[in-house]
């Protein structure tokens, strides 16, 4: 019928030369409003631009509201507003200030479909957060089913559900990272009694190696999320403590539940203990100083991280990869950017290479047709991946007599994604 409301979305502007201008969309806004459309929902980019279409963690809340504002000064029907705005109070103030009539939330109710619910309820620090690393778009990308990092329940709401415990059990978990966090926050929901036991300082694991990088803190907010639902269901919490097989028995658990994370993989490499070599995670952390000029093996995430994170302490860049492109296992929106990225800050990306060895002040790489490279610099770190610290498990596996399991990185080193569904999916049935 006539009366049947219209909304289109239109791109406020493409952010790319001689692409559509904020000018050009109020006139077209204009001509929609005339034709009989009843709201307009304001985005932004074109495939030139895919990180503001689906924004990564990297750009700023709420990075699009000053478009939809503009819009909104054209015409008199509804504005959407859209782009990172599944924070409560970012989300409060763009329509309180008046620069949208309503506001499109779109991943965070992926992250968390009660997002509304608990808003209302004044429930905000309940709402599961939303990190934008646009992993449910890079798995619907390739033909997959979406996947959220925050979330293991999506689509498997059906089959993953968190019940009422049939019997109460005392569960220990060895390990603070997102396995054992995840673990631990659905199992004391389920009405478990749950002691957790951290070796570090604080909980996290490799949460916090995984925020360093100036793009991506806002996985310190998925951090903090999982820390207060853990207090709130009265887990007990140990810090700077590690259990032996004694010590746990004199516990007398139920179950044991090892989320005891990774190491480094620091491989056999001539020069690999000279005192200008470290590892990423040392670094990510500052733990330990780096030279000038770094060279950096591994153009992974890890090696990513890295590279983003000394370039922003000024440092010089290298990075070797085996592969033809940096970024293996990072989504593609963010891998783009970070190609361009470094390209413009003047980082030497060596593809199809591989690091022979390291001396004293160089290191020594051989390019695809075995050609000796030599790289002046005053450190090397190392990102070449992580392997499972499962030392506990063969302590425990054999002859304990309550069940004993392994989730997230002790199991095979993997994604945050991997460890979180770990950990859900196994206290569910617990």
């Amino acid at each position: 019928g006539g009366d049947f409301p219209i909304q289109v979305r239109l791109s406020g502007q493409e952010y790319v030369p001689d692409g559509l201008t904020l000018a050009e969309t109020r006139e077209i806004a204009r001509c929609l409003e005339r034709a009989g459309v009843s709201a307009i929902s304001v985005s932004a980019g074109n495939w030139q631009t895919l990180h503001y279409i689906m924004a990564p963690m990297f750009m700023p809340k709420g990075y699009l509201v000053e478009d939809a504002a503009a819009i909104k000064s054209a015409v008199r029907i509804p504005i959407i507003a859209v782009g990172r705005l599944h924070d409560v109070e970012v989300a409060e103030r763009v329509l309180q200030e008046g620069k949208a009539d309503l506001i499109a939330v779109g991943r965070g109710l992926i992250a968390d479909p009660e997002w509304a619910k608990k808003a209302i309820e004044n429930r905000v620090e309940d709402i599961r957060p939303c990190i934008s690393c646009n992993y449910c778009v890079d798995f619907v990308s390739r033909a997959l089913e979406a996947r959220c990092t925050v979330n293991a329940e999506l689509g498997e709401e059906f089959i993953f559900q968190i019940r009422p415990a049939r019997q109460r059990k005392r569960i220990l978990i060895i390990g603070g990272g997102p396995a054992g966090l995840e673990a631990a926050r659905v199992t004391a929901e389920r009405g478990h009694e749950v002691w957790l036991f951290e070796k570090e300082g604080r909980l996290g694991g490799k949460l916090h190696v995984s925020a360093a990088a100036p793009s991506k803190t806002e996985i310190h907010r998925f951090t903090t999320y999982l820390t207060r639902q853990i207090e709130k269901h009265r887990v007990r919490v140990e810090l700077g403590v590690t259990l032996g097989r004694e010590e746990l028995l004199a516990l007398h658990p139920d179950v044991v539940i090892l989320a005891t994370g990774s190491v480094p993989a620091i491989p056999p490499l001539p020069g690999v203990d000279l005192p200008m070599v470290a590892v990423a995670e040392d670094v990510l952390l500052d733990r330990v100083s780096v030279g000038p000029h770094v060279v950096i093996v591994g153009g992974g995430g890890t090696g990513c991280d890295v590279a983003e994170y000394l370039l922003h302490r000024g440092h010089e860049i290298t990075i070797l990869e085996l592969l033809s492109h940096i970024g293996r296992g990072v989504e593609a929106i963010t891998r783009r950017w970070l190609y361009y990225e470094f390209k413009k800050a003047g980082v030497q990306l060596l593809m199809r290479h591989r690091i022979a060895r390291i001396e004293e002040g160089r290191a020594v790489a051989l390019d695809e047709r075995d050609q000796e490279v030599i790289l002046p610099c005053d450190s090397v770190v190392l990102a070449m991946g992580y392997r499972p610290s499962d030392e506990m498990a063969f302590c425990l596996e054999e002859d304990f007599p309550v069940p004993v399991y392994r989730i997230g990185d002790c199991v095979r080193p993997g994604t945050i994604l991997d460890a979180v569904t770990q950990g859900a999916h196994l206290a569910a049935k617990l």
